[in-house]
């Protein structure tokens, strides 16, 4: 049903148990069915997909920190035998941390 101005009209629900049984009575089933249906999924892909790019923005970001720190140690004017030392600590204390993100693990390797 529409008013004057096209807007919904609403039922003016009486707590009392004949107002609830009438309220009750007008629910078109079907509309309600197909709301929800709708409502549903909607929220479930929503929610899916906000949960899936914090997933990746966090894999992202320890991927970006690996090349960071891998960048910093090479870049330090060691020879190749130092530096390489320094690059598999990394590479094995990042690369854990990549893996627990990967997993959910809140556990990480701290750099030394």
């Amino acid at each position: 049903m529409r008013g004057e101005n096209s807007h919904p009209i609403y039922y003016e629900v009486r707590f009392t148990d004949s107002g609830i049984r009438e309220y009750i009575a007008n629910i078109d089933a079907e509309k309600f069915k197909a709301g929800w249906e709708y409502a549903s999924k909607y929220t479930g892909t929503a929610l899916a997909s906000l949960k899936g790019e914090a997933y990746g923005s966090k894999v992202e970001n320890s991927i970006k920190e690996m090349q960071k720190h891998l960048s910093e140690k090479v870049a330090s004017g060691r020879t190749i035998n130092q530096d390489a030392g320094f690059a598999a600590e990394i590479w094995h204390t990042d690369t854990f941390n990549l893996m627990a993100e990967l997993d959910g693990s809140e556990f990480r390797l701290l750099d030394a």
